[in-house]
């Protein structure tokens, strides 16, 4: 038996594959230590792991920190600033410790540190696509559509350079991507853009579906016997009252059930009258709902989308931030659905899109080609073998 550390962000898009990953590993005999926020703690706990407390704080999902999450340099900031003050306690945690190998979520510096500074092999766990150097311009052309803030700019040059001469680390191009001696990233090589100038360390093992059947009181059993049209924006910038109210206008009178999830702020009874077709909740069983679903409205999110097309569904796609544009791009590029412009945002765009793709089974064909290739992937135990085999190259026993 092995012991290893996982850094692990605390996004429901970054937790759940990691969930099944971990999972997989203690099954195979590991031993776990799981660094996460608070707020997942009980969900790490019942994968097996340990748990310990990064001291993560959930932010309010208000307007101002809204803008903030989807500025670039304002997140990298938050991510250098929590980095220089964590960093010291957890290395006096953990360098006592024996560790024989780390894992890190891709996006978290702060886990590839810290195996630097251990000198221990690392796993890297990318739960987006990964970034070859034309992913990363297209990343970047997404940050120059906000003006840089010159005192964030001489922020983030300060923090990298104390960090850098303290620790001697010398961080990426970008801070949101770092490789391990080997990359594991959720999705397939055919769904990845670029996909043929990554190196042999970088293995597509698909996404990390993890079958929980467990809808509550979710009438499930209803969306059998029509069409269903599922909407959601994720967990993170989810209060979205206007777009859920073009939702129920749109898709009132349509001959399909409406499944619509709004997140944990707003109350159903908030967006006034709820047509008969619609099933709202502030809480979906997502995985399930697509196994019924014709079309999915959704921000674009990797993990969401990858759920999607592995069921075979095509998509309607309204990305915010982050990696959501590209996630999109893909999408629509391999012709499993459509992103709604700006101007689209209203009941007749909605409406419109959705018929598209209903109309036109050319969506539903290319989706089930995605699925497809996301199925040949073996997902979080493909993950566990290629640790494994990283274990053996490096002689961990």
């Amino acid at each position: 038996m092995s012991r290893a550390l996982y850094f692990g962000l605390s996004g429901q898009g970054h937790l759940n594959p990691s969930i099944g990953l971990v999972k997989e590993l203690v099954g195979r005999g590991e031993e776990i230590i799981y660094y996460g926020g608070d707020e997942n703690q009980a969900k790490i706990l019942k994968s097996g792991a340990q748990f310990r407390s990064l001291g993560f704080k959930k932010s309010r999902q208000d307007k101002r920190e809204i803008q903030a999450l989807l500025n670039p340099l304002e997140r990298e900031n938050r991510l250098l600033r929590y980095v220089a003050r964590t960093l010291p306690m957890v290395l006096n945690q953990v360098k006592e410790e024996k560790i024989d190998y780390i894992i890190f979520d891709t996006q978290f510096v702060l886990g590839k540190m810290i195996a630097e500074q251990l000198r221990l092999p690392s796993i890297s766990f990318c739960t987006t696509l990964a970034f070859s150097e034309k992913v990363r311009e297209r990343i970047q052309g997404r940050r120059l559509e906000f003006t840089p803030d010159p005192a964030l700019l001489e922020e983030r040059r300060r923090l990298r350079e104390s960090i850098q001469n303290q620790y001697r680390f010398s961080f990426p191009e970008s801070i949101m991507f770092n490789t391990g001696d080997i990359t594991l990233v959720c999705t397939s090589d055919y769904f990845q853009p670029d996909d043929g100038s990554f190196p042999d360390t970088f293995k597509f093992i698909g996404p990390s579906i993890v079958d929980r059947y467990d809808t509550g009181d979710f009438p499930i059993d209803k969306l059998k016997d029509r069409r269903v049209i599922y909407i959601s924006m994720g967990t993170v910038v989810n209060e979205q009252p206007e777009l859920y109210s073009h939702c129920l206008k749109a898709f009132a009178d349509l001959e399909a059930w409406v499944v619509l999830s709004i997140g944990q702020k707003l109350n159903p009874e908030d967006l006034g009258p709820i047509p008969a077709n619609f099933i709202v909740g502030n809480h979906v069983p997502q995985l399930e709902v697509l196994q019924h679903t014709d079309v999915f409205i959704t921000h674009g999110g990797m993990n969401s989308t990858m759920e999607a097309l592995y069921n075979n569904v095509p998509l309607v796609l309204n990305p915010i931030g982050a990696d959501q544009p590209v996630v999109a791009k893909r999408v629509e590029r391999l012709g499993a659905g459509l992103i709604l412009d700006k101007s689209e945002l209203n009941p007749f765009g909605l409406r419109k899109a959705v018929n598209a793709i209903l109309e036109d089974e050319k969506y539903a064909v290319n989706a089930s080609k995605i699925g497809d290739s996301l199925r040949r992937t073996g997902g979080y135990r493909q993950g566990a073998d290629e640790i494994f085999a990283l274990k053996k190259l490096k002689s961990i026993l």
